[in-house]
């Protein structure tokens, strides 16, 4: 029964908020060792309509350029090297090119 109320109130304590990508990041506190709350968080997606918005030439892919160009100039929510960095978090498959998948987390 504790077991059960412990993995309630975490799914309970997950929180979803908004990025400056205008994605969004969700943190679910997850017990460990003696109790203690551990935060895991997830690499922050963006939302489909901006992958559209950045995705130009419509290949189904973006690239770090065209990333910075949006995230950094268009829009100005980032500096060169935040977008860089999120960049690389979200390329998972280090490719260079962000897929819908990668980016948004939809097929």
């Amino acid at each position: 029964m504790m077991k059960k109320l412990a993995k309630l109130f975490a799914l309970l304590a997950s929180v979803t908020v908004l990025t400056a990508c205008g994605g969004t990041e969700t943190t679910t506190p997850t017990p460990s060792g003696e109790g203690s709350p551990e935060t895991v968080t997830a690499v922050k997606l963006i939302p489909v309509a901006v992958f559209k918005e950045i995705d130009i030439d419509q290949k189904g892919e973006i690239t770090q350029v065209q990333f910075g160009e949006y995230f950094v100039v268009k829009k100005k929510e980032l500096t060169k090297e935040d977008a860089d960095k999120k960049f690389k978090e979200l390329d998972k498959d280090g490719t260079g090119t962000l897929t819908k998948e990668e980016a948004t987390g939809e097929k």
